[in-house]
């Protein structure tokens, strides 16, 4: 490529990441060392995915209720659907009537 075919000199990349959720989710908490912050976040959701795949599918009442000890006083039911839209956009999870299921992204562990 030229200097001329990058008149702005920004570049744009898209990643994509697949695997397993516990590998994906440290890899993103190391690379986000910058913002320390994220790491209870990182658990928090990471909480809720065990439950989602340990059970094969929760209502968000149930993941709440079953949550360990340590996760965020915050995270009651209504905490929980944030999560679980969060998860549903990276194809993590996915709704079966008043059910979170495995998503499509883990269809291929």
């Amino acid at each position: 490529m030229s200097d001329d075919d990058n008149e702005g000199g920004s570049v744009t990349a898209t990643v994509e990441l697949s695997g397993n959720y516990e590998q994906i989710a440290e890899i993103l908490a190391v690379e986000e060392a910058e913002y320390p912050e994220l790491s209870v976040v990182v658990e928090e959701m990471g909480a809720v995915m065990d439950i989602v795949t340990q059970t094969g599918g929760a209502t968000k009442s149930r993941i709440a209720d079953d949550l360990p000890p340590g996760v965020s006083d915050d995270l009651d039911a209504d905490g929980v659907i944030h999560v679980l839209r969060t998860l549903e956009l990276y194809g993590l999870v996915r709704l079966d009537g008043n059910t979170w299921r495995p998503g499509p992204a883990l269809a291929s562990e």
